[in-house]
């Protein structure tokens, strides 16, 4: 490969080849330069300093083609890439160089730490300290004496020793209509420790410990009143007004009351009142103590030869299945002649059918 590079310089130094010339060329040698390199390579300590193309003389200077031909043929890169690399070759070298350079030039001083202290000491020797006064020796004489927290004075707070930002909270704190009831209360003020709080308590004017307060006795659900009603009411006709009226019974299970009388077309036995949904026994037993079903109240009724089965299974004696099935029997065996045919065809258990027996009609 050095050998021609030895003819392509020899031939630009005569003037027998161009620049399209050497692309050529160098297009043409490349991949056999590329393959002598890698079987032969060259010494790397010495083939550029003793090159004869690149040093002939010291009258010698390569032009930038040239050097780029020369790169081309050295390396086999193509133009653009030995062009970049003419480009980038003083920029890493400028790169590498910079921070040598930059600690040469700017970081090289040592601060000068003698003379800094040397003018420090000095300056110390010029000032005048003043000596703190020995507070331990001096001790302030306070005067204790019965006060109340409550409206002692802020001249008084400084004769108890109270300190001035503490005597400011305790003023705040009364002015938001605080109160202090206890001596205790004193010791919860922020800024006042254990020591002067056990030099002032004996001397504060309240009581150790708020008197415990006499609750009266309970009386027992026995003997305790049971407001009622002094006549008796009709359970079916009673509104939700009336039935509040009744000791236990609030307006929610009021309005239970009435939706399940209502959905049931009214009670026929008082028994029928267990079966509202949370009515508690004791309040079922006071409800019926004070009310009453007519003699002569009619339920209202459900025609079976007619009803579908989604107004039957709304009956709260009545499953869906039982009404599905009864709706069907009168479908495929026509309308039913006496309600009691209900219990011998077995459409249902003879425990519903006595429930339901008078709410049901073939009319």
């Amino acid at each position: 490969m050095w050998s021609q590079s030895r003819e392509l310089f020899a031939g630009y130094e005569s003037g027998f080849l161009t620049t399209e010339d050497t692309e050529d060329y160098t297009e043409k040698t490349e991949a056999s330069s590329v393959t002598s390199v890698v079987k032969n390579p060259p010494n790397k300590t010495s083939h550029l300093p003793s090159h004869p193309c690149l040093f002939p003389g010291n009258h010698y200077f390569m032009d930038m083609k040239r050097l780029k031909a020369l790169i081309m043929v050295t390396f086999g890169f193509s133009r653009s890439e030995a062009r970049a690399f003419i480009i980038l070759l003083p920029l890493i070298f400028v790169v590498v160089f910079s921070e040598p350079v930059y600690r040469s030039l700017f970081m090289s001083r040592k601060p000068d730490d003698f003379n800094d202290s040397r003018k420090l000491d000095s300056l110390v020797a010029t000032w005048t300290w003043d000596q703190p006064h020995d507070t331990t020796s001096v001790v302030r004489e306070r005067t204790l004496f019965h006060f109340n927290p409550n409206t002692m004075s802020r001249s008084e707070m400084d004769l108890l020793g109270i300190p001035e930002k503490v005597a400011v909270r305790i003023e705040r704190y009364r002015k938001r209509s605080g109160k202090f009831r206890i001596k205790s209360d004193l010791r919860k003020m922020y800024g006042i420790d254990s020591t002067l709080y056990a030099r002032l308590e004996p001397f504060i004017d309240l009581p150790a410990s708020m008197p415990k307060k006499e609750w009266p006795a309970k009386r027992s659900p026995s003997t305790s009143p049971v407001p009622a009603p002094a006549a008796k009411f009709d359970l079916n006709t009673a509104d939700t007004a009336v039935l509040n009226r009744v000791y236990g019974i609030g307006p929610a299970l009021a309005n239970r009351i009435v939706a399940y009388r209502d959905r049931l077309g009214g009670f026929v036995q008082p028994e029928q009142l267990f079966e509202v949904w949370g009515l508690d026994s004791a309040v079922v037993e006071r409800t019926l103590a004070i009310s009453e079903i007519a003699p002569t109240f009619v339920p209202r009724t459900i025609n079976i030869n007619t009803i579908t089965e989604n107004e039957l299974a709304n009956h709260p004696y009545m499953r869906r299945k039982s009404a599905r099935l009864i709706v069907a029997y009168r479908f495929q065996h026509g309308n039913f002649a006496a309600i009691g045919d209900l219990e011998k065809i077995n459409l249902i258990d003879s425990k519903t059918f006595n429930r339901i027996k008078p709410y049901l009609t073939l009319e």
